[in-house]
């Protein structure tokens, strides 16, 4: 398979691969990108209209598409970077297609919750609508993302989500921590649905972007994997302790990798490290992706160092997406390239500066831990 806009993908390809299995091919997965010597012309996107709403951003996908296709002709993709279409509407599509209203600013799009705040339990369980409204909409833009991005560049799965954080999203975050407490089976029951329903939907994105080999990459997480690939999260655990993460949360993220070939979990914040021990556990979870979040130490500083050894040791990849480019030799010289997927924190600022980080990173393997 051949993309315009990344020449070398067959070689990424194989990077990846082994960045799943935990392993590496010298080096480790490195995602780099660089102002291009050689941009390509695309003609530049004329300013929006000072009338032009939120919404009506979000939902014009030939703009969408029109930017960030301006953007990626000026680019080299180098290392396991690749060029992508993204058309999410919002963290939290599910919750769209279920019934929640969105509303919609510059910077986000949040859903409203649609479930009755004083008696939950009168309202049925949700099924597949293929009628409605935001889901037809949401479809029709990844069908078109994915008919112009063939040859050229990936269309991603939107970032669906699942489990405790889209119930949270359809009945309200307060409400669902008295739920557990009040209501665990109605949580349980409904935990059980979503996780159907999510397949469901998901299904039916992964037939519209899948490549010629069946791989496919999902939103803003910067992978892609041979096969049918998810990136999983609770946020919502954020809230809850280790031994409520193991009622709610770790047997639905087991049902979901049991589906998948591959799977990501997105872990956000320190709160949520007392969960890593339900993590490791789950077979066929790949990787987990760590976002320290917003005051804290960057992605390489030692602090975390015991968190990554206990991802490496239970053998599950580590990706590591804003890296300080000074912090790679130091995470290389203690965890040697097997298993680590890292891309810096900024753009190199030429061709020549990229290829000489990939040489740098073969070099700083080599060392070892």
């Amino acid at each position: 398979m051949s993309l315009l806009y990344k020449p070398d993908w067959a070689e990424a390809q194989k990077h990846f691969a082994a960045w799943w299995q935990g392993k590496s091919l010298g080096r480790p997965a490195l995602a780099i990108c660089a102002p291009s010597d050689h941009p390509r012309s695309f003609p530049p996107q004329p300013p929006a209209s000072p009338d032009t709403t939120p919404e009506a951003y979000y939902l014009d996908a030939d703009r969408r598409l029109d930017g960030q296709e301006s953007w990626m002709a000026g680019r080299a993709f180098l290392g396991e970077m690749f060029p992508k279409f993204s058309l999410d509407l919002g963290p939290g599509s599910l919750a769209l297609y279920l019934g929640s209203r969105p509303g919609f600013s510059w910077d986000t799009i949040w859903f409203d919750p649609c479930l009755d705040p004083e008696d939950p339990e009168s309202a049925a369980l949700p099924v597949y609508d293929s009628e409605n409204l935001w889901w037809r909409r949401h479809r029709d833009m990844v069908r078109q993302g994915a008919e112009r991005a063939r040859g050229k560049c990936f269309m991603t799965i939107p970032d669906l989500v699942e489990g405790l954080d889209i119930l949270a999203a359809l009945r309200g975050p307060q409400e669902l921590l008295f739920d557990l407490y009040d209501r665990p089976e109605w949580v349980h029951r409904w935990l059980d649905r979503l996780g159907e329903l999510y397949f469901e939907y998901y299904d039916r994105l992964y037939d519209l972007v899948k490549d010629p080999t069946g791989g496919n990459t999902f939103t803003a997480f910067h992978v892609w994997a041979p096969g049918r690939m998810a990136k999983l999260q609770c946020d919502f655990s954020y809230m809850i302790g280790p031994d409520m993460f193991a009622e709610f949360v770790a047997p639905e993220l087991t049902k979901q990798c049991r589906r998948l070939d591959y799977a990501v979990y997105h872990l956000d914040g320190p709160a949520c490290i007392p969960h890593v021990q339900h993590l490791v556990k789950i077979d066929r979870l790949n990787a987990i992706q760590w976002t320290p979040g917003a005051g804290q130490p960057g992605l390489g500083d030692t602090r975390w160092y015991g968190l990554y050894h206990q991802v490496r040791a239970a053998g599950k990849a580590l990706l590591l997406l804003g890296v300080d480019i000074e912090d790679i030799p130091h995470l290389l010289c203690e965890f040697g390239p097997d298993g680590l997927f890292i891309m810096p924190t900024r753009e190199c600022e030429s061709e020549a500066e990229a290829r000489d980080l990939l040489k740098r990173a073969e070099d700083w393997s080599r060392r070892g831990p």
